[in-house]
């Protein structure tokens, strides 16, 4: 999910668990459900934290902007 848009594009952002950097997707279960791992440990779809990271970086770009504005003062 792009910190711009509020549409998934199927992709979670860099220090969401459920990147797929590191990520190990077993499908091979019987009860036809994905089963996410990192480090050995379960990963839960719940888990993801996109929604945070997007919150994160949306108030650093806000002060970084007022910042640049207070310098132009």
């Amino acid at each position: 999910m792009s910190w711009f848009s509020r549409e998934w594009d199927g992709v979670h952002m860099e220090g969401c668990l459920l990147n797929e950097d590191g990520l190990e997707v077993i499908n091979n279960c019987p009860c036809n459900y994905p089963h996410y791992f990192r480090d050995g440990e379960s990963v839960n779809e719940e888990e993801c934290c996109c929604a945070d990271l997007m919150l994160e970086q949306a108030i650093s770009a806000a002060e970084a902007y007022r910042d640049r504005i207070q310098e132009g003062m």
